[in-house]
């Protein structure tokens, strides 16, 4: 590219250079995708689901989560995701290792080092030199450890052996070494550029649209991703979906960027089960106590060093300003284009009441603070002397909202 520049005479043939550059990288990362497409072994939308959660994601996600990502709608692994990262999909994703400093992440990584060789993990830089359609790689011919499930004893009965199997499967599933590239490894695009070209792709005006070009299997919708990352942060905090997960569970990533999902929802253009399935979960969250108990749970989190920041950035987000609730209360009037037979009539009452008064919107969250600062177990409750301070403020807020966070206007 320099040197197409550099060859340029005037400054108008500069400029048009410049232009056309961008063009030509997204022609290059469509040619890509297309011979991705064409491969028989590719789980295509698998990949979709990668490219949209790195696309619409608010942080880099680690290898874990885009395995837990993958595991979601069935519950069954990618078995292959390291190896495709590496191989067919290693031109437009990078595999980052992270330098910790955490020292007890440095010993176990030393320990498992001494048993199982190092595999380098390169960022991949950042030029367009690595695009190709390579098969995968042979340095990474099996994932997950699978060669340590063992078959049991022979002489066993047959169940009792089936049952120890399974149990030495879900033991081995992924080895040591995998857990620490799982939590070590960020997974980023290769180049800004693919991100842009399927923000464009993805959105109202595509530039490879048809019918000059025909559509692609490879790529995504981008509020259509938006209200999947949306909807499954919501099943996150409220239905639990990954709490057999251990350390990369997402909760606390579905509890600071929910709002930032649905915030990204152009709800003119999701289906009438999409509005239903978004309002549910919100009332989930937002109306019943149990849901905003998880909420504040997953908000504040379980680190004490941070717990006080969170406190404060949940007082500060939702009654600092009224930007979420207004968003929030948008969706809730979508009510009268749904089916409503799912919904108590409690419910319906506190989604009509909200969508014209933020008051009544806060109304449950008020009352489980309320709960949460006065209910004691007894006089020896530590809780009398370890008051969260966060609940008061949220009191506080509550019977002091003004006039003009009441109304969507």
């Amino acid at each position: 590219m320099l040197d197409e520049i550099y060859r340029k005479e005037r400054k108008s043939e500069v400029q048009q250079a410049l232009q056309n550059a961008p063009l030509e990288l997204d022609r290059m990362i469509r040619h890509i995708f297309e011979r991705v497409a064409a491969d028989p072994d590719v789980n295509i939308p698998d990949l979709n689901k990668i490219l949209s959660w790195v696309t619409c994601a608010k942080r880099p996600l680690y290898l874990g989560e885009v395995h837990l990502i993958l595991k979601l709608p069935t519950g069954e692994p990618n078995l292959s995701l390291r190896r495709r990262l590496r191989g067919k999909f290693a031109s437009f994703f990078n595999m980052s290792k992270l330098e910790g400093d955490n020292e007890k992440e440095d010993e176990e990584a030393k320990e498992v080092d001494e048993a199982v060789p190092i595999e380098k993990v390169e960022e991949t830089p950042l030029d367009f030199s690595n695009l190709s359609d390579d098969g995968d790689g042979d340095d990474d011919s099996y994932d997950y450890g699978a060669d340590g499930i063992d078959d049991g004893d022979e002489d066993k009965d047959e169940g009792e052996d089936n049952q120890n199997l399974l149990r030495r499967k879900e033991e081995f599933a992924i080895d040591e070494r995998t857990k620490i590239e799982f939590r070590t490894i960020e997974i980023s695009f290769s180049h800004k550029r693919i991100k842009d070209y399927l923000v464009q792709e993805g959105g109202p005006n595509p530039v490879f649209g048809p019918p000059e070009f025909a559509k692609m299997s490879i790529g995504i919708d981008v509020n259509e991703s938006e209200l999947e990352l949306a909807l499954t942060c919501l099943a996150i905090l409220v239905d639990d979906i990954t709490k057999d997960e251990e350390e990369l569970n997402l909760t606390q990533y579905a509890a600071e960027n929910f709002m930032k999902h649905i915030g990204g929802v152009d709800r003119s253009k999701i289906s009438k089960e999409s509005k239903l399935k978004l309002l549910e979960q919100i009332t989930n969250v937002f109306y019943d106590h149990v849901g905003l108990r998880k909420l504040l749970r997953a908000t504040f989190g379980e680190d004490e060093s941070t717990k006080n920041r969170r406190k404060n950035n949940f007082f500060h987000t939702w009654f600092g300003s009224g930007e979420h609730s207004k968003t929030l209360r948008g969706c809730l009037g979508e009510i009268d284009n749904v089916d409503t037979n799912n919904f108590t009539a409690g419910q319906l009452e506190w989604i009509k009441l909200s969508v014209s008064s933020t008051k009544e919107f806060y109304k449950p969250l008020m009352m489980v603070s309320s709960m949460a600062w006065l209910t004691k177990t007894g006089f020896d409750d530590v809780a009398y002397l370890d008051k969260p301070q966060v609940y008061a403020w949220v009191l506080f807020g509550y019977l002091t909202l003004v006039s003009n966070h009441s109304t969507l206007s």
